[in-house]
């Protein structure tokens, strides 16, 4: 179609219900930005079809400016009833709804989610029977982080049409975000081979397909300029995970390597990991059981690592874990023979995409007698959002207490750290599944160490990450910080990438 229009353009002016197929050919081939530039030049208001794919054209290609001023005209112009000819009562005009899921869908793309649910939530409870405007709440619902409340609300609609397209598309959605693997492998299967042109089908069974794919993780982090005696210098810290394929929905068993080197007073410490491991999910659980194998110059040595959280609703989760020389007991701890076991939990409560506070637990047992105990309280509050920007204030409070003294690794024995911080992310450029943004995070606090004086810590770092499609993503940050360590204030500069990729 697109190609014959190139030739009829060639020849001279093609008709407007011809531009309106090759428009909507455009939207349908996630070309949006040509879709809206054909549609704005033929554009007719009094035609709902039309003009709803305009809407969507602006909205998709990032032009919400434009969007929020055409749905501002047609909210001037278009009324909540009509008079139709031979009928004596006036009737409801279903432009004007579509109006109104125009506001809707803008303040989800501003990041105004909370203003979102608010008029979704009108719309739906004032129009019971309205099957799509369910739905489209049940959509806010998930984005505030609300999966078991959005699975509500699409189960109470199904009486209406339980078949329905966009109903069973949203519900195998929300059916992965709760890890409902079978049940979101029915229902995606089921949509795409009913209508496999239908964009929703298209969109939860290729959300199943990433799902059902490998995964390749990889995280580190590399020093460039440290005196810190956590740390070391010219530290570099590598961890590499293959996750296999799903087994019977729930299962899958993953495979890595890890490496941890750094310099320090009294050598050169080294850690290399061999891992092995199964991972379980299903609804409300995840659990994952690890067995390492390390060699850090000290002989063979077998380690291990338990670890698991529950989910109660769509606020509350509490996890933990079980490690032999996980990574609560510090390389230069092992440079020096000396090992330890650590049992954590933690209880994280998420209110929305606005709010959460987190509280975690740990207690280490080292092999020198020494006994630490560490306590974080960690909180998140966003303080505005817009289309392009996210700003978030996160303070967070923490402290540690340790047994033994004149340890080989860096061991206060009672500290306490409050480092308040602010985080801002920009989006650079978003269109459907790709999405690169850069992010900004500083922090100044106060550290109080028993038996030294009360020093300050101040903390920023600059990131940048690529989201190319929902199968690969990566990032890289730089870390600065300056803290203070037995009453001295050490400088710590670092570089840390991750790359996440299913194949």
């Amino acid at each position: 179609l697109i190609s014959e229009y190139q030739k009829l353009k060639a020849e001279g002016p093609v008709p407007a219900y011809a531009q309106n197929w090759v428009a909507t050919a455009y939207l349908y081939l996630r070309q949006p930005v040509k879709a809206a530039a054909i549609w704005k030049q033929i554009i007719n208001l009094s035609d709902r079809e039309t003009v709803n794919l305009y809407f969507t054209a602006l909205v998709e290609s990032g032009q919400l400016r434009k969007a929020k001023a055409l749905a501002a005209k047609l909210e001037q112009t278009v009324p909540y009833q009509t008079a139709i000819y031979g009928l004596p009562t006036r009737q409801d005009n279903d432009q004007w709804l579509d109006v109104q899921q125009m506001r809707v869908t803008l303040q989800q793309n501003q990041n105004r989610l909370s203003r979102a649910r608010d008029q979704a939530e009108h719309l739906a409870g004032t129009a019971s029977t309205n099957q799509e405007l369910a739905v489209e709440l049940a959509g806010v619902y998930i984005e505030r982080g609300w999966p078991r409340k959005a699975e509500d609300t699409l189960k109470r609609a199904e009486y209406l049409d339980p078949s329905n397209i966009g109903l069973e598309s949203q519900q195998g959605l929300d059916a992965l975000d709760l890890q409902d693997w079978r049940k979101a492998t029915l229902l995606a299967r089921d949509v795409i081979g009913r209508v496999p042109e239908d964009e929703t089908a298209q969109r939860v069974f290729r959300a199943l397909r990433i799902h059902n794919m490998m995964e390749l993780d990889i995280e580190g982090d590399k020093g460039i300029n440290s005196d810190s005696p956590v740390t070391g210098a010219h530290d570099f810290n590598l961890r590499a995970l293959l996750y296999s394929m799903p087994l019977h929905y729930n299962w899958r068993v993953f495979a890595g390597v890890g490496y941890n080197n750094s310099h320090f007073e009294e050598g050169t410490g080294t850690d290399r990991v061999q891992i092995v491991g199964v991972e379980y999910r299903n609804r409300n659980n995840w659990v994952s059981l690890e067995g390492d194998h390390h060699a850090y110059g000290h002989g063979d040595a077998y380690g291990g690592v338990l670890s698991g959280w529950h989910d109660f609703d769509d606020h509350w989760r509490l996890g933990g874990s079980l490690e032999r020389l996980g990574e609560h007991i510090p390389l230069r701890a092992l440079r020096n023979n000396v090992t330890g076991s650590t049992g954590a939990l933690y209880v994280l409560w998420r209110e929305n995409e606005k709010r959460q506070v987190r509280l975690d637990f740990a207690d280490s047992r080292f092999s020198d007698s020494n006994n630490r105990q560490a306590y974080n309280l960690l909180a998140q509050q966003r303080i505005f959002s817009s289309a392009r920007w996210i700003l978030d204030f996160s303070p967070s409070i923490s402290s540690s207490h340790n047994t033994a003294r004149n340890t080989f690794y860096y061991n206060p024995h009672q500290d306490l750290a409050i480092l308040p911080s602010i985080t801002a992310q920009e989006i650079l450029y978003r269109r459907y599944e790709m999405q690169w943004s850069q992010t900004f995070e500083i922090g100044e606090g106060v550290y109080v160490e028993r038996g030294y004086p009360t020093k300050a810590i101040t903390s920023f770092s600059y990131g940048q990450n690529f989201q190319f499609n929902d199968a690969l993503a990566f990032g890289a940050s730089v870390i600065w910080d300056k803290r203070p360590y037995d009453g001295e204030r050490q400088r710590n500069l670092a570089v840390s990438f991750n790359i996440n990729y299913r194949f």
